[in-house]
Protein backbone atom coordinates (compact mmCIF):
# COMPACT_ATOMS: atom_id res chain seq x y z
CA UNK A 1 0.00 0.00 0.00
CA UNK A 2 1.08 3.63 -0.97
CA UNK A 3 1.07 6.54 1.71
CA UNK A 4 0.95 10.21 1.08
CA UNK A 5 4.75 10.08 2.94
CA UNK A 6 5.91 7.53 0.21
CA UNK A 7 4.87 10.01 -2.71
CA UNK A 8 6.79 13.09 -0.86
CA UNK A 9 9.24 11.23 -0.38
CA UNK A 10 10.01 10.24 -3.77
CA UNK A 11 9.04 13.94 -4.85
CA UNK A 12 11.84 15.23 -2.29
CA UNK A 13 14.07 12.43 -4.04
CA UNK A 14 13.16 14.44 -7.69
CA UNK A 15 13.02 17.42 -6.36
CA UNK A 16 14.65 17.65 -2.36
CA UNK A 17 12.88 20.69 -0.59
CA UNK A 18 15.81 22.04 0.72
CA UNK A 19 16.51 23.64 -2.66
CA UNK A 20 13.06 25.82 -1.48
CA UNK A 21 13.87 29.46 -1.58
CA UNK A 22 13.25 31.42 1.38
CA UNK A 23 10.25 33.26 0.59
CA UNK A 24 8.45 29.70 -0.78
CA UNK A 25 6.34 27.27 0.75
CA UNK A 26 6.50 23.70 -0.11
CA UNK A 27 5.92 19.99 0.91
CA UNK A 28 2.86 18.48 2.42
CA UNK A 29 0.63 21.65 2.81
CA UNK A 30 -2.47 19.76 3.55
CA UNK A 31 -3.91 16.00 4.86
CA UNK A 32 -2.55 13.57 6.71
CA UNK A 33 1.15 11.58 5.76
CA UNK A 34 -0.72 8.10 6.63
CA UNK A 35 -3.60 8.64 4.36
CA UNK A 36 -3.08 5.76 1.47
CA UNK A 37 -3.16 6.94 -1.77
CA UNK A 38 -4.28 4.69 -4.44
CA UNK A 39 -5.48 7.61 -7.28
CA UNK A 40 -3.49 10.93 -7.39
CA UNK A 41 -3.55 14.25 -9.60
CA UNK A 42 -1.50 16.20 -10.74
CA UNK A 43 -2.05 19.67 -11.59
CA UNK A 44 0.16 23.77 -11.58
CA UNK A 45 -2.68 25.10 -8.89
CA UNK A 46 -5.11 23.67 -6.54
CA UNK A 47 -8.32 25.46 -7.41
CA UNK A 48 -11.94 24.60 -6.80
CA UNK A 49 -11.88 22.71 -10.24
CA UNK A 50 -8.83 20.97 -9.28
CA UNK A 51 -10.56 19.70 -6.20
CA UNK A 52 -13.89 18.89 -8.36
CA UNK A 53 -11.37 16.67 -11.08
CA UNK A 54 -9.86 15.16 -8.04
CA UNK A 55 -13.50 14.16 -6.99
CA UNK A 56 -14.19 12.76 -10.29
CA UNK A 57 -11.36 10.42 -10.68
CA UNK A 58 -11.35 9.53 -7.18
CA UNK A 59 -8.16 10.94 -6.18
CA UNK A 60 -6.89 10.87 -2.55
CA UNK A 61 -4.18 13.15 -3.26
CA UNK A 62 -3.44 16.67 -5.44
CA UNK A 63 0.25 17.68 -6.66
CA UNK A 64 0.64 20.53 -7.50
CA UNK A 65 3.69 23.23 -8.67
CA UNK A 66 2.04 26.27 -7.20
CA UNK A 67 1.90 26.22 -2.85
CA UNK A 68 -1.86 25.74 -2.01
CA UNK A 69 -1.19 27.70 0.86
CA UNK A 70 1.49 30.68 0.28
CA UNK A 71 0.47 33.35 2.44
CA UNK A 72 -0.01 32.77 6.29
CA UNK A 73 -3.79 31.98 6.74
CA UNK A 74 -5.51 34.05 9.41
CA UNK A 75 -8.51 32.06 9.16
CA UNK A 76 -10.09 28.56 7.34
CA UNK A 77 -13.62 29.22 6.65
CA UNK A 78 -16.47 27.62 4.33
CA UNK A 79 -15.69 28.90 0.49
CA UNK A 80 -12.09 28.30 1.03
CA UNK A 81 -10.50 25.90 -0.91
CA UNK A 82 -8.17 25.12 1.78
CA UNK A 83 -11.31 24.33 3.60
CA UNK A 84 -13.10 22.38 1.12
CA UNK A 85 -9.81 19.93 0.91
CA UNK A 86 -10.08 19.33 4.50
CA UNK A 87 -14.16 18.67 4.08
CA UNK A 88 -12.94 16.10 0.85
CA UNK A 89 -10.35 14.76 2.87
CA UNK A 90 -7.95 15.20 0.19
CA UNK A 91 -3.80 16.21 0.56
CA UNK A 92 -1.80 18.46 -1.54
CA UNK A 93 1.79 18.43 -2.12
CA UNK A 94 3.50 21.38 -3.56
CA UNK A 95 6.70 21.87 -5.23
CA UNK A 96 7.36 25.01 -6.77
CA UNK A 97 10.87 26.32 -6.46
CA UNK A 98 12.55 23.37 -6.07
CA UNK A 99 11.18 21.85 -8.43
CA UNK A 100 12.29 24.86 -10.70
CA UNK A 101 16.23 24.65 -10.02
CA UNK A 102 16.28 20.53 -9.30
CA UNK A 103 17.60 18.86 -12.37
CA UNK A 104 14.82 17.58 -14.92
CA UNK A 105 12.56 19.73 -13.31
CA UNK A 106 10.85 22.76 -14.73
CA UNK A 107 13.25 24.50 -16.34
CA UNK A 108 14.91 21.55 -17.82
CA UNK A 109 11.64 20.49 -19.41
CA UNK A 110 11.47 24.03 -20.96
CA UNK A 111 15.08 23.72 -22.21
CA UNK A 112 13.96 20.41 -23.41
CA UNK A 113 10.45 21.05 -25.29
CA UNK A 114 12.97 23.85 -27.09
CA UNK A 115 15.42 21.15 -28.28
CA UNK A 116 18.08 23.20 -26.60
CA UNK A 117 21.50 21.62 -26.90
CA UNK A 118 24.96 21.74 -24.06
CA UNK A 119 21.96 23.10 -21.63
CA UNK A 120 24.01 24.60 -18.33
CA UNK A 121 22.33 26.57 -15.44
CA UNK A 122 21.64 30.32 -15.98
CA UNK A 123 21.59 31.83 -12.18
CA UNK A 124 23.31 29.86 -9.71
CA UNK A 125 21.05 29.85 -6.59
CA UNK A 126 23.53 27.66 -4.00
CA UNK A 127 26.26 26.26 -3.46
CA UNK A 128 27.50 23.31 -1.09
CA UNK A 129 30.91 20.66 -0.88
CA UNK A 130 30.10 17.09 -1.79
CA UNK A 131 30.68 14.32 1.12
CA UNK A 132 32.43 11.15 0.27
CA UNK A 133 30.37 8.41 1.97
CA UNK A 134 32.74 4.55 2.31
CA UNK A 135 31.51 1.28 3.96
CA UNK A 136 33.08 -1.88 4.35
CA UNK A 137 31.21 -4.72 2.81
CA UNK A 138 32.44 -8.56 2.78
CA UNK A 139 33.75 -9.17 -0.13
CA UNK A 140 30.90 -11.21 -1.94
CA UNK A 141 28.23 -8.81 -0.65
CA UNK A 142 29.97 -5.72 -2.26
CA UNK A 143 27.99 -5.50 -5.64
CA UNK A 144 24.73 -5.48 -3.73
CA UNK A 145 26.13 -2.35 -1.70
CA UNK A 146 27.72 -0.80 -4.19
CA UNK A 147 24.66 -0.61 -6.67
CA UNK A 148 21.95 0.51 -3.90
CA UNK A 149 24.61 2.83 -2.78
CA UNK A 150 24.57 3.89 -7.00
CA UNK A 151 20.85 3.85 -7.04
CA UNK A 152 20.52 6.04 -4.32
CA UNK A 153 22.27 8.79 -5.90
CA UNK A 154 26.37 8.08 -5.07
CA UNK A 155 28.72 8.22 -7.61
CA UNK A 156 27.88 10.98 -10.28
CA UNK A 157 30.80 12.80 -11.11
CA UNK A 158 30.02 15.28 -13.63
CA UNK A 159 28.46 13.51 -17.27
CA UNK A 160 29.59 9.76 -15.52
CA UNK A 161 27.71 7.59 -13.02
CA UNK A 162 28.57 5.01 -10.98
CA UNK A 163 32.15 6.51 -9.93
CA UNK A 164 33.64 4.02 -6.89
CA UNK A 165 37.11 3.08 -5.73
CA UNK A 166 37.39 -0.42 -4.22
CA UNK A 167 40.10 -1.86 -2.21
CA UNK A 168 40.38 -4.78 -0.87
CA UNK A 169 41.39 -5.41 2.92
CA UNK A 170 40.24 -7.08 6.15
CA UNK A 171 38.04 -5.94 8.73
CA UNK A 172 37.95 -6.88 12.57
CA UNK A 173 35.08 -7.21 15.23
CA UNK A 174 34.02 -8.65 18.70
CA UNK A 175 30.25 -9.67 18.90
CA UNK A 176 29.27 -8.35 22.24
CA UNK A 177 26.37 -9.94 24.49
CA UNK A 178 23.15 -8.74 22.99
CA UNK A 179 24.35 -9.09 18.96
CA UNK A 180 22.67 -11.38 16.52
CA UNK A 181 26.22 -11.26 14.02
CA UNK A 182 25.84 -12.33 10.32
CA UNK A 183 29.19 -13.50 10.40
CA UNK A 184 30.79 -15.23 13.62
CA UNK A 185 29.44 -15.46 17.13
CA UNK A 186 29.20 -13.83 20.39
CA UNK A 187 32.46 -13.65 22.31
CA UNK A 188 34.70 -14.10 20.00
CA UNK A 189 36.89 -12.20 17.40
CA UNK A 190 36.42 -12.53 13.92
CA UNK A 191 38.27 -11.57 10.70
CA UNK A 192 36.77 -11.05 7.36
CA UNK A 193 37.85 -10.65 4.13
CA UNK A 194 36.08 -6.55 2.83
CA UNK A 195 35.87 -4.57 0.37
CA UNK A 196 36.19 -0.86 1.23
CA UNK A 197 33.87 0.94 -1.18
CA UNK A 198 34.32 4.80 -1.40
CA UNK A 199 32.03 7.23 -3.49
CA UNK A 200 31.18 10.82 -3.55
CA UNK A 201 27.68 12.24 -3.48
CA UNK A 202 26.17 15.15 -3.24
CA UNK A 203 25.54 16.63 0.42
CA UNK A 204 21.54 16.44 0.68
CA UNK A 205 22.18 12.50 -0.39
CA UNK A 206 24.09 11.56 1.93
CA UNK A 207 20.99 10.51 4.40
CA UNK A 208 19.52 8.23 1.29
CA UNK A 209 23.13 6.81 0.27
CA UNK A 210 23.52 5.66 4.30
CA UNK A 211 20.04 4.15 4.32
CA UNK A 212 21.17 2.34 1.08
CA UNK A 213 24.03 1.08 3.03
CA UNK A 214 21.96 -0.10 5.86
CA UNK A 215 19.45 -1.65 3.81
CA UNK A 216 21.32 -3.68 1.75
CA UNK A 217 24.63 -4.70 4.12
CA UNK A 218 24.45 -7.84 5.27
CA UNK A 219 25.85 -6.67 8.51
CA UNK A 220 23.46 -6.04 11.74
CA UNK A 221 25.30 -2.80 12.04
CA UNK A 222 27.26 -1.69 9.33
CA UNK A 223 30.22 0.50 9.44
CA UNK A 224 30.50 3.26 7.35
CA UNK A 225 32.06 7.23 6.98
CA UNK A 226 31.59 10.09 5.85
CA UNK A 227 33.69 13.25 5.12
CA UNK A 228 32.94 16.31 3.80
CA UNK A 229 35.28 16.54 0.21
CA UNK A 230 36.09 20.18 -0.77
CA UNK A 231 37.26 19.18 -4.16
CA UNK A 232 33.91 19.33 -5.54
CA UNK A 233 31.18 21.47 -4.85
CA UNK A 234 27.21 20.82 -5.93
CA UNK A 235 25.96 23.90 -7.35
CA UNK A 236 22.09 24.72 -7.94
CA UNK A 237 20.52 27.22 -10.64
CA UNK A 238 17.22 28.91 -11.29
CA UNK A 239 16.87 28.65 -15.19
CA UNK A 240 19.09 26.88 -17.46
CA UNK A 241 20.74 28.43 -20.88
CA UNK A 242 21.63 26.45 -24.15
CA UNK A 243 21.94 26.50 -28.16
CA UNK A 244 19.78 26.16 -30.44
CA UNK A 245 20.27 24.00 -33.16
CA UNK A 246 20.43 26.83 -35.55
CA UNK A 247 20.62 31.07 -36.03
CA UNK A 248 17.01 32.26 -35.65
CA UNK A 249 15.41 35.48 -35.95
CA UNK A 250 13.63 36.95 -32.69
CA UNK A 251 10.49 36.46 -34.96
CA UNK A 252 11.61 32.89 -35.93
CA UNK A 253 12.28 32.24 -32.25
CA UNK A 254 8.78 33.66 -31.03
CA UNK A 255 7.04 31.25 -33.76
CA UNK A 256 9.10 28.22 -31.88
CA UNK A 257 8.37 28.75 -28.70
CA UNK A 258 4.57 29.22 -29.53
CA UNK A 259 4.43 26.09 -31.51
CA UNK A 260 6.56 24.26 -28.58
CA UNK A 261 4.39 25.69 -25.62
CA UNK A 262 0.75 26.85 -27.33
CA UNK A 263 -0.57 29.88 -25.96
CA UNK A 264 0.68 33.32 -26.57
CA UNK A 265 3.83 35.27 -27.21
CA UNK A 266 4.68 38.02 -26.77
CA UNK A 267 8.33 39.80 -27.51
CA UNK A 268 10.63 42.51 -28.43
CA UNK A 269 13.33 41.90 -30.56
CA UNK A 270 17.20 42.19 -29.54
CA UNK A 271 19.83 43.64 -31.54
CA UNK A 272 20.75 40.29 -33.63
CA UNK A 273 20.42 36.80 -34.58
CA UNK A 274 19.84 34.02 -31.79
CA UNK A 275 22.14 31.22 -31.05
CA UNK A 276 21.88 30.89 -27.19
CA UNK A 277 18.63 30.81 -25.24
CA UNK A 278 17.93 31.44 -21.71
CA UNK A 279 15.16 30.22 -20.38
CA UNK A 280 13.53 30.25 -16.96
CA UNK A 281 9.65 29.03 -16.24
CA UNK A 282 6.94 31.14 -14.71
CA UNK A 283 7.85 34.92 -13.68
CA UNK A 284 11.64 35.10 -14.56
CA UNK A 285 12.48 38.56 -15.89
CA UNK A 286 14.46 39.06 -13.14
CA UNK A 287 17.10 37.00 -14.82
CA UNK A 288 17.62 39.50 -17.53
CA UNK A 289 21.00 40.42 -16.60
CA UNK A 290 22.12 36.85 -15.58
CA UNK A 291 20.76 35.76 -19.42
CA UNK A 292 23.07 38.73 -20.79
CA UNK A 293 25.87 37.57 -18.65
CA UNK A 294 25.62 33.96 -19.70
CA UNK A 295 26.29 35.44 -23.24
CA UNK A 296 22.32 34.55 -24.77
CA UNK A 297 21.12 36.54 -27.24
CA UNK A 298 17.37 35.87 -25.86
CA UNK A 299 15.61 35.00 -22.78
CA UNK A 300 12.09 32.77 -22.44
CA UNK A 301 10.23 33.24 -19.48
CA UNK A 302 6.62 34.89 -18.41
CA UNK A 303 5.09 37.83 -16.92
CA UNK A 304 7.09 40.21 -18.03
CA UNK A 305 6.63 43.95 -17.48
CA UNK A 306 6.61 46.96 -19.73
CA UNK A 307 9.77 48.17 -18.32
CA UNK A 308 11.41 45.18 -18.50
CA UNK A 309 10.91 45.08 -22.19
CA UNK A 310 11.77 47.99 -22.37
CA UNK A 311 14.90 47.55 -20.76
CA UNK A 312 15.85 44.02 -22.59
CA UNK A 313 15.41 46.27 -25.95
CA UNK A 314 18.52 48.69 -24.74
CA UNK A 315 20.17 45.68 -23.72
CA UNK A 316 20.15 44.30 -27.15
CA UNK A 317 18.31 40.88 -25.78
CA UNK A 318 15.13 39.20 -27.51
CA UNK A 319 12.54 38.81 -24.79
CA UNK A 320 9.93 36.64 -24.64
CA UNK A 321 7.23 36.25 -22.70
CA UNK A 322 5.19 33.02 -23.23
CA UNK A 323 3.10 33.12 -20.23
CA UNK A 324 3.38 32.01 -16.73
CA UNK A 325 1.01 28.52 -17.17
CA UNK A 326 2.71 27.36 -20.42
CA UNK A 327 6.54 28.11 -19.45
CA UNK A 328 5.53 25.34 -16.10
CA UNK A 329 3.18 23.34 -17.17
CA UNK A 330 5.33 21.12 -19.32
CA UNK A 331 7.06 19.64 -16.22
CA UNK A 332 3.66 17.84 -15.13
CA UNK A 333 3.85 15.18 -17.49
CA UNK A 334 7.42 14.01 -16.85
CA UNK A 335 6.34 14.39 -13.34
CA UNK A 336 3.89 12.01 -13.77
CA UNK A 337 5.87 9.46 -15.55
CA UNK A 338 8.69 9.34 -12.77
CA UNK A 339 5.90 8.84 -9.60
CA UNK A 340 4.15 6.44 -12.06
CA UNK A 341 7.32 4.36 -12.42
CA UNK A 342 7.85 4.72 -8.83
CA UNK A 343 4.18 3.51 -7.55
CA UNK A 344 2.65 1.65 -10.23
CA UNK A 345 -0.13 0.58 -8.05
CA UNK A 346 -1.30 4.44 -8.07
CA UNK A 347 -3.26 6.05 -11.00
CA UNK A 348 -1.69 9.55 -11.55
CA UNK A 349 -3.69 11.75 -14.12
CA UNK A 350 -2.58 15.27 -15.03
CA UNK A 351 -5.15 18.41 -15.17
CA UNK A 352 -4.00 21.06 -17.23
CA UNK A 353 -6.78 23.82 -16.67
CA UNK A 354 -5.72 27.14 -18.15
CA UNK A 355 -7.62 29.77 -16.02
CA UNK A 356 -6.11 32.94 -18.03
CA UNK A 357 -8.24 32.71 -21.36
CA UNK A 358 -7.06 35.33 -24.49
CA UNK A 359 -9.55 36.49 -26.82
Amino acid sequence: MVFTVDILNKINQLAPFSLTMDFDNTGLLVGDPHTPVTKALLCLDCTMESINQAKAVGAQLIVTHHPVIFHPLKKVTAGSVVYRLIRENIGVISAHTNLDIAAGGVNDCLAQRLSLQNVCGLSPVSAAPFCKVVTFVPTAYGEQVYKAMADAGAGAVGAYAGCAYFAQGVGAFLPLAGSSPFIGEQGKTEQVEEVKIEMVCPGKKVDQVVAAIQAAHPYETPAYDVFENSALTQREFLGRVGDLLQPLSPKELALLVKKALGGMVKFVAGSSPIQRVAVCGGSGASELKAAVAQGAQALVTGDVKHDVFVQAQLLGLTLLDAGHFHTEDIVLEPLCQSLGEAFPQVEFTVFHPAAIQSI
